[in-house]
C-alpha cells in the first residue's frame, strides 16, 4: 500500500476568561497561542496518538484559568469575525482539553464562547467513558457535551443511548432524550423510556416517559417486564423503585400496583399502593404482596394484611379465601402449598360435588396438584359448615 504525506496542522487556542454561563458572558481576551505543522508517514503512525501525545505534554502547562483547546486536522481555517475568532477543521479532525479527546469529520471551534463543534462520526472519549453520535458541542468552561443523532454512551458497567444526549463531565452525569435505552451490562436488566438521567458519581438515575424495566432471564419464559410513569434505579444498592401505575408481567402472571420496589440482590419485589396479582382464573390482593424469585423464576408470593384470594373453579364457581397473611408456594410457577394465616376463612364449592363450604380457623393449609385441590388442613380451633346445594 503506498504512502501518503500530509501535513497537519494544531492550534492552541486561549480563552483567557472566567467561567462562563454557557457561552453568554464576554471573555475579556482571545489570541490564537501558536499555529504550526509538520509532515509524517501516517503508515508508520497514526496522526492522533502524535496529537495526544503533544497534548499530554502541553496540557500539563496549562493552568486552570487557561485550559486550552488544542485543535489538530488536515485542514485549518481561523477566521476573525465580528464576534471573535473562529476556526474551522476539516478532515481527521481532533479536539483536545484536559483529559477529554472528540474527533470527528469536521469541527468548528468559537473562541469567544469557549464552544466547540464537530460533525460526522463524533467520538468523545474521556477516562471513564466514549460516547460516539451524529453531531456534538463542548462547552469548555462548563466541561459540558450536547450530543445528537444515534448516540451511545459506554462505561465498564452500563451502556446509555438516545437521540440525544447531555453530559455532565464534573458531575459525572448523563441525561437522555428519546428512545432512552440504558444497559446494565452485568445484571442483564434493560431500562427503556423517552427520557431520564444517570449518575456514575451518584449510582442514582431516574427514567420518565413511558418507562419499562426488562429483567432477562436463562430463557424468554424466565423475563420479568414491569412498566410505570416513573423508574428509579440506585445502582450500588441494586435497587429499582417504579411508582404510579405499576404493572408488572410474568409469562402468565400480572401484578398491579402504585409502588414496586425491586430488591435485585434478594431476588424479591414489594409491591404497594393496591396491590393485586393474577394469573388465570386465580386473583390475590392486600395490603402489601411480595414476590419472590430465584433466578427469575417466581417461587412464592406473600399477601400481607386483609389478605384475599380468589379462584374460579372449573366448575365455573367462584372459591373464596380471606386471612391476615396468605402465602402461594409455586413449583414449575404453578400453585403447589396456599397457607392461610390469621382469622383465616374459606368458601369453597368442591369441584364434584353439589355442595358448598365454609371453614373458619386460626390456620388453613390447602395442597394443589395442577391448580386442583388435594387436600385442607385446619389448625387452630376450626370450623366448618357444609351445605348442599341444587
Amino acid at each position: 500500500m503506498a504512502k501518503r504525506n500530509f501535513r497537519v496542522k494544531i492550534l492552541s487556542l486561549d480563552f483567557n476568561a472566567p467561567e462562563a454561563d454557557h457561552g453568554n458572558t464576554e471573555f475579556k481576551k482571545h489570541r490564537i497561542k501558536s499555529s504550526f505543522s509538520f509532515p509524517f508517514r501516517t503508515s508508520v503512525l497514526p496522526w492522533l496518538n502524535i496529537l495526544l501525545l503533544i497534548f499530554l505534554a502541553l496540557n500539563g502547562w496549562a493552568t486552570e484559568d487557561t485550559e486550552p483547546y488544542f485543535l489538530a486536522a488536515e485542514r485549518v481555517e481561523v477566521k476573525t469575525t465580528e464576534t471573535g475568532r473562529v476556526s474551522y477543521l476539516q478532515g481527521g479532525v481532533g479536539i483536545f482539553h484536559r483529559g477529554i479527546v472528540l474527533t470527528g469529520n469536521k469541527g468548528i471551534v468559537w473562541e469567544k464562547e469557549g464552544k466547540a463543534a464537530i460533525l460526522g462520526a463524533v467520538k468523545i472519549v474521556d477516562e471513564k467513558r466514549t460516547i460516539t453520535a451524529d453531531e456534538g458541542y463542548y462547552y469548555r468552561n462548563q466541561h459540558l457535551a450536547i450530543l445528537k443523532g444515534k448516540v451511545k454512551t459506554q462505561t465498564e458497567s452500563q451502556t446509555l443511548s438516545a437521540d440525544s444526549v447531555v453530559y455532565y463531565r464534573d458531575q459525572e452525569k448523563t441525561e437522555g432524550y428519546g428512545h432512552l435505552v440504558i444497559v446494565e451490562n452485568q445484571r442483564q436488566m434493560r431500562l427503556f423510556g423517552e427520557e431520564g438521567f444517570y449518575s456514575d458519581k451518584a449510582e442514582y438515575g431516574v427514567i420518565t416517559g413511558k418507562p419499562r424495566l426488562v429483567l432477562h432471564g436463562d430463557n424468554p419464559e424466565s423475563t420479568i417486564t414491569i412498566t410505570s410513569q416513573k423508574m428509579e434505579l440506585y445502582r450500588q444498592s441494586e435497587i429499582a423503585l417504579a411508582t404510579k401505575e405499576v404493572v408488572i408481567t410474568k409469562k402468565k402472571m400480572t401484578a398491579y400496583c402504585d409502588k414496586a420496589t425491586f430488591f435485585n440482590k434478594e431476588e424479591r419485589a414489594v409491591l404497594e399502593g393496591n396491590p393485586s396479582a393474577e394469573e388465570e382464573k386465580r386473583r390475590v390482593e392486600g395490603d402489601t404482596i411480595e414476590l419472590f424469585f430465584k433466578a427469575n423464576i417466581l417461587k412464592e408470593i406473600k399477601i400481607k394484611g386483609k389478605a384475599k384470594s380468589r379462584e374460579i373453579g372449573n366448575n365455573d364457581r367462584e372459591n373464596l379465601l380471606f386471612a391476615n397473611t396468605l402465602v402461594l408456594k409455586l413449583e414449575g410457577e404453578k400453585p403447589k402449598i396456599l397457607e392461610a394465616t390469621g382469622q383465616a376463612q374459606s368458601i369453597y364449592f368442591p369441584e364434584k360435588e353439589k355442595g358448598k363450604n365454609f371453614v373458619w380457623s386460626e390456620q388453613l393449609n390447602f395442597s394443589l396438584n395442577e391448580g386442583e385441590l388435594t387436600s385442607v388442613i385446619a389448625t387452630g380451633k376450626p370450623k366448618g359448615i357444609y351445605i348442599m346445594t341444587k
